[in-house]
């Protein structure tokens, strides 16, 4: 199992934060990396959709929801406050 560490950067006018990860999982690592990842932080995941061009993982933490989102072209992972 791949140990992945990153770092978290939130602009504060969209919610939105972009996530830097090493290694960077590609495709077939993402599954792994958003395990870790909400393992990590404490979430609980609620929903999980792998489809063709992205990724998501719906959790919720501290009364709260997120999607972590991961676009296979581009390559990006990053969350949104739902």
């Amino acid at each position: 199992m791949t140990k992945f560490t990153y770092s978290l950067t939130t602009n504060d006018e969209t919610n939105i934060t972009q996530l830097s990860i090493s290694p960077e999982p590609d495709w077939d690592d993402f599954k792994e990396f958003a395990a870790q990842f909400v393992a990590d932080v404490g979430a609980d995941v609620r929903a999980e959709d792998y489809g063709m061009d992205r990724h998501q993982v719906d959790y919720e933490l501290n009364g709260e929801r997120f999607l972590l989102h991961y676009e296979h072209y581009s390559q990006s992972v990053w969350i949104e406050r739902q």
